[in-house]
This record gives C-alpha cells, sequence and structure tokens, in this order.
C-alpha cells in the first residue's frame, strides 16, 4: 500500500510534468491533492491521530475530508501540539 508520504510525492511530480506540457487547470489539480495526501501523512504520522477517529469524526461533523483534515491540522499546530510535524 502507498503512504501518503508517497502519494504527496507522486501527485507534486505528475503536477510539475502537467505543468511543463502548460496543462494548468491538471497540474493545479495535481498540487491540490499533493498537499492534502501531505496533509493526511502529518495527521496520521506526526499527529498520531487514529484513522477510525478521523473517519468518524468527519462523518458526525458533515463535512468534507479536505476541510476536515486541514481544520485539525491546523488547530494542533496553533496550540503547538505538533512540534516537527512537517519533517518528513
Amino acid at each position: 500500500m502507498t503512504s501518503f508520504a508517497e502519494k504527496s510525492q507522486q501527485s507534486i511530480q505528475a503536477a510539475g510534468l502537467l505543468l511543463t506540457s502548460n496543462l494548468y487547470p491538471s497540474s493545479i489539480n495535481r498540487s491540490y491533492y499533493s498537499f492534502f495526501q501531505f496533509m493526511m501523512h502529518v495527521l496520521f504520522n506526526k499527529i498520531k491521530m487514529d484513522q477510525h477517529s478521523f473517519h468518524t469524526h468527519i462523518h458526525c461533523s458533515g463535512k468534507k475530508n479536505a476541510y476536515t483534515c486541514l481544520e485539525y491540522c491546523r488547530n494542533c499546530i496553533c496550540q503547538k501540539q505538533a512540534p516537527g510535524i512537517f519533517n518528513l
């Protein structure tokens, strides 16, 4: 199974290839998913949130994955609960 960090790297590489081919909307799409996949990596591997808890939180909140993931990571960073989380 490919990790979120690996998926993030693959997506950003694809974004670069698409950019050099002047496929701008597709490059933006891959860039967005690269960021989202990296934030999922941070959430599960650095902040150590349980994936089951995350999916339960999403289901109960009625929010989408990307919004919930980014909101949770932001809150952890702002509260300084996760020093060094951006180190792979």
